[in-house]
C-alpha cells in the first residue's frame, strides 16, 4: 500500500514537471528595445535598407532560439511597432 502511494506521488510529480516545462517553453521572452537593437544589427550586417524575408526570419530564429511560427510573431510585433515593413518578399527597415 505504501509503495503504491509513493509510486503514485512520483508519477504525479513527474507529470507536473513535464507540464511545467512544456508551458515554460511556449513563452517567448523579448523586450521591445532588445528587438529594436536586434533588427538594427541585422540590417547593419546586411549593409542594406532591405533584407530578404527568409534570411531575416532565419536570423531571428537563431537569435531568439525559437520556431518559425514564433519568428513570424516577432516580425508581426516589429511591424506593429513600426520598426520594419514587409514588401513582397523583403523586410524593409523603417526609420
Amino acid at each position: 500500500m505504501n509503495g503504491t502511494l509513493v509510486f503514485g506521488i512520483i508519477i504525479a510529480v513527474c507529470a507536473l514537471l513535464v507540464i511545467y516545462n512544456y508551458l515554460h517553453k511556449k513563452h517567448l521572452h523579448f523586450t521591445l528595445p532588445e528587438l529594436k537593437d536586434f533588427i538594427e544589427k541585422v540590417f547593419e550586417q546586411a549593409n542594406s535598407a532591405s533584407v530578404e524575408k527568409k534570411h531575416f526570419l532565419a536570423a531571428m530564429k537563431e537569435h531568439y532560439h525559437c520556431s518559425s511560427k514564433e519568428a513570424m510573431f516577432l516580425l508581426g510585433k516589429a511591424r506593429e511597432n513600426r520598426l520594419v515593413d514587409v514588401e513582397d518578399k523583403n523586410v524593409v527597415l523603417m526609420k
